[in-house]
């Protein structure tokens, strides 16, 4: 299986409360750059996986229609200080149940967290915002390969 850990893109840090911190211009803009890139590299992700935070839902929002997201799932556990152990073994068991590609779409501490625990021979990645990490997940060896990292400040626009 392979999942695919994102950041949210960049986000309004006006607000008081993180919960409902929405997206920048700039983070709407990231987040749709990243969603071309996808589907450009003709990468399909069979389900998605949101924290419930506002920027996050937002970051779905303005990739929804990019991907061709008809269904999502949004789980209490992907906020900044969830829980990223309980997560992976929660991803899996999604691979036990033969998905094939997962995105998860989260915020730092927590992205960071759980890349540090799926793939601790690597070195740590920043993630900047609306960035997406790419890891292999071997159900039988019961391990999992970095693949590769995109940042949207790298992508060139056609």
């Amino acid at each position: 299986m392979k999942f695919f850990i994102m950041r949210h893109g960049n986000s309004d840090m006006e607000s008081q409360d993180d919960a409902t911190r929405s997206l920048t211009i700039s983070g709407i803009k990231e987040s749709r750059k990243i969603a071309h890139w996808l589907i450009n590299h003709r990468i399909h992700i069979e389900q998605i996986l949101v924290s419930p935070y506002k920027r996050s839902l937002h970051t779905l929002l303005t990739m929804k229609d990019i991907l061709n997201i008809k269904k999502y799932n949004v789980l209490d556990n992907l906020v900044p200080n969830g829980d990223h152990t309980l997560f992976y073994q929660y991803l899996k068991k999604m691979a036990t149940y033969e998905v094939k590609s997962v995105l998860l779409i989260s915020h730092l501490p927590f992205i960071c967290n759980l890349f540090k625990v799926v793939c601790p021979k690597e070195k740590l990645i920043t993630f900047a915002t609306a960035s997406v990490a790419c890891i292999e997940y071997y159900i039988i060896k019961n391990e999992c390969q970095f693949l590769w990292y995109k940042s949207p400040s790298v992508i060139k626009c056609t």
